[in-house]
């Protein structure tokens, strides 16, 4: 049987995660790359998510490298984009790998000016599964509401 499991960020601990530091979330750990920081904020309210918090880009900083590790492999991830209004267009990268390190798949998301909101599922060919999501993320972008499908049970 598939479990599903989901992460809001409401329960995360709020504000900056430093390069280096590790947030141990429910379902899988976050921690920055390449000497950026992340930030877990609040949503403004006029966001369609109706509660909470959110783990993003700092909104006046440069882009954050964010991986998101999982606390078992996964088969399929799903999760929200989101740029602020203010935004110009511009490009945020997601990128699976396996449990030994390898790229299974990587995608590119082009932000417009008109859409500042996607909702993005991921999973590998092949039944295979993956065990993070990295994210390069523009800077005031952030994602939220994470849905992680487990393999099927053996």
């Amino acid at each position: 049987m598939q479990a599903l499991d989901i992460e809001t960020f409401d329960d995360a601990p709020a504000g900056l995660v430093q390069p280096g530091q590790i947030v141990d979330l429910e379902h899988f750990r976050v921690e920055t790359a390449l000497g950026t920081s992340a930030i877990i904020k609040r949503v403004t309210p006029s966001d369609e998510l109706a509660s909470g918090l959110a783990l993003g880009a700092i909104d006046n900083g440069g882009p954050a490298s964010l991986h998101l590790s999982f606390n078992e492999p996964r088969r399929r991830v799903d999760f929200t984009v989101v740029m602020p209004p203010s935004a110009s267009t511009l490009t945020s990268v997601a990128i699976l790998y396996g449990q030994d390190g390898t790229q299974r798949q990587a995608l590119t998301i082009q932000h417009s000016t008109a859409g500042h909101r996607v909702r993005l599922g991921m999973s590998v060919p092949n039944g295979m599964s993956f065990s993070r999501l990295s994210l390069q993320l523009q800077a005031g972008a952030y994602v939220d509401g994470v849905e992680m499908t487990s393999p099927l049970a053996e």
